[in-house]
């Protein structure tokens, strides 16, 4: 796996974690695929599915309280914790396996956890 691959993974992290969820985007081919396995749901889309479920799921109260980035084959895997308080604690878990084309990331397979309550005192 070559420096550029983990790096792509690495600002996708990063602008998960800021909540820059519109950079995710430019980080995507335009006819990326985005697929998540969601409790009790899938979904099937492109990059506009992806910016606009993580913008419901995450708001701005979202805090990676974990993260990763590792070699999956030919394929990134990027995972994440992370606490949504917005007077209701609660914390899910994603991995995503991302395909990539050159720099850019031509597809994310995302399986979720689902949102589960957290004590107040966790959540800080």
């Amino acid at each position: 796996m070559d420096t550029a691959t983990l790096t792509t993974a690495d600002r996708f992290l990063e602008a998960f974690s800021a909540q820059r969820y519109a950079d995710l985007a430019d980080l995507m081919t335009p006819d990326a695929r985005f697929r998540a396995l969601l409790p009790p749901r899938t979904l099937d889309g492109g990059p506009e599915l992806l910016i606009g479920c993580y913008g419901q799921w995450f708001g701005t109260g979202a805090r990676v309280v974990s993260s990763g980035v590792e070699p999956a084959g030919e394929k990134v895997s990027v995972t994440y914790s992370v606490v949504v308080d917005d007077g209701n604690p609660r914390q899910a878990e994603q991995h995503l396996y991302l395909s990539l084309a050159g720099d850019r990331i031509s597809a994310i397979d995302l399986i979720c956890s689902g949102f589960h309550a957290v004590s107040a005192a966790s959540a800080a």
